[in-house]
């Protein structure tokens, strides 16, 4: 298939990566951690190929059927669209029909354009709203990982490279690469977190880590 020329994934395997990238040609682009919504095309293909496993013993004879099922308006199979040519499955089929043929390219990137611009629609009719842009020096908080429950303050450092995304520091000063919705913006000092109006993208439920000490 020969060397892609861009490579998504959520953190680099490895210090010599980067190197291995620049040496092939292809642009790595790290995304988000803990957030599978920054990688969403290969999460809706594992989605695609789990619900097939499930419904099926024979796991080869499913990805068969799914790489040779056409398309919807496009009347093309996953594999015609990456091998020009129809793969041979149970379902009876005459040799003249495996025999490999050029496809109108252009036809395919109007599909493949559509196709996109109807999944961005129906994610943006559903998504919520970006929050305000982060600031170097903002206080804001960590959403917890799975073994945490606590928010923990951090600062932010800086912008990452990638969209929506921050480099934060935390109070022990290691630094984090967080996606916006993982933060929350702490409340301004002096400010009434519990009873008055917080600041617009304030999370009320973040700005305390504990409830206040009753009297005995």
């Amino acid at each position: 298939m020969g060397s892609q020329q861009r490579w998504y994934r959520i953190t680099a395997p490895s210090f010599e990566f980067p190197g291995f990238a620049k040496n092939y040609g292809f642009k790595h682009t790290t995304t988000s951690p803990h957030y599978p919504k920054a990688n969403g095309e290969v999460e809706r293909a594992v989605q695609t190929v789990k619900k097939l496993w499930r419904k099926n013993d024979d796991k080869h004879l499913a990805l068969l059927d799914y790489r040779t099922t056409p398309l919807p308006d496009i009347d093309l199979s996953p594999a015609q669209l990456l091998m020009g040519r129809r793969l041979r499955n149970k379902l009876p089929m005459m040799e003249g029909l495996l025999q490999p043929a050029s496809n109108n390219q252009q036809e395919i990137s109007r599909y493949l354009e559509k196709t996109k611009e109807s999944q961005k629609k129906y994610h943006d009719r559903h998504a919520s709203k970006d929050m305000k842009e982060l600031q170097p020096g903002t206080k804001v908080r960590m959403q917890p990982l799975a073994n945490s429950k606590v928010w923990k303050p951090a600062t932010v450092v800086e912008h990452h490279h990638t969209p929506r995304s921050y480099v934060v520091q935390a109070e022990d000063d290691r630094k984090y690469h967080h996606n916006e919705h993982h933060l929350r913006v702490c409340p301004a000092p002096g400010h009434d977190s519990l009873n008055g109006e917080l600041p617009l993208g304030v999370d009320k439920t973040v700005v305390q880590d504990k409830e206040p000490a009753r009297d005995a």
